[in-house]
């Protein structure tokens, strides 16, 4: 029998590796996917796409599942929790822990994600605090919405992204993660009425997106799941509240060699 444990490390703040035996768990399945942030493990084990019995494993270093993952089936047999029929990797082995070893080690993960979502919280109650006149006005979100839609349509859009990407045949995701740097933030603002200039960037992953700001509410960019298209939207008081979003295919700005 098999022997579960894990180790952290700061990547998106806090990422857990599931070890077997005291080897990372990628490396026994041959991957490059290298963990789970902690914002996944929110409600236990993070179940992929509400399959039953089919839990992520590790996923991409930008914390996107979307943008490359590795799953397994998880089982419990008897007193005995199987992982098994790894998915998206090159070996296929089968672990075997006992049910108190997993559940152990998943109760000591949680604690974790709830001491690291405490701390973000008072990271960001500080930041409201502190930048109080900088709290967004809807009309504010929308215009930086449409300006990373006008940024992708840049004449020499294609020669800034492909600097920064070092590649001309880059993905939306890859996109998405330009349009945090400091340069295009520029861009964005650039093309901001300067009297709705008040929303400021700083970075902070959350689950699925890139994003300027460390709030629900604010302006998020990500690729979907398909990597064929860029999504921008600006949410106000909580994620249900969508102000503005556009989506630019990957093609109709230019940004991909025909």
């Amino acid at each position: 029998m098999n022997v579960l444990s894990y180790r952290t490390s700061d990547q998106n703040f806090l990422t857990f590796d599931l070890l077997v035996d005291d080897v990372p768990i990628y490396e026994l399945i041959g991957t490059d996917c290298l963990g789970i942030p902690h914002f996944m493990f929110e409600g236990g084990m993070p179940r992929k796409n509400d399959i039953e019995d089919e839990f992520f494993i590790s996923v991409c270093g930008c914390g996107i599942d979307g943008c490359g993952s590795v799953s397994c089936t998880i089982q419990q047999v008897g007193d005995e929790v199987v992982f098994c029929d790894f998915k998206f990797c090159q070996r296929n082995p089968t672990f075997r822990f006992s049910e108190s070893n997993f559940k152990q080690v998943l109760e000591q993960i949680r604690s974790e994600c709830r001491v690291e979502t405490e701390r973000q919280d008072t990271l960001a109650l500080d930041y409201v605090l502190n930048e109080s006149e900088t709290q967004y006005n809807r009309e504010s979100i929308a215009a930086y919405v449409k300006s990373v839609a006008t940024v992708l349509t840049l004449p020499d859009i294609k020669e800034l992204i492909s600097d920064e990407t070092r590649t001309s045949n880059f993905t939306a995701h890859e996109v998405a993660k330009w349009l945090t740097t400091d340069r295009a933030y520029d861009l964005v603002l650039e093309h901001v009425p300067p009297e709705l200039r008040e929303l400021k960037k700083t970075h902070l992953p959350m689950p699925r997106i890139c994003h300027f700001i460390p709030f629900e509410w604010g302006l998020h960019v990500c690729g979907d799941t398909d990597a064929l298209n860029v999504i921008c939207a600006g949410y106000g008081e909580g994620r249900t509240d969508l102000i503005e979003i556009v989506t630019i295919p990957l093609p109709n700005f230019g940004c991909v060699d025909s």
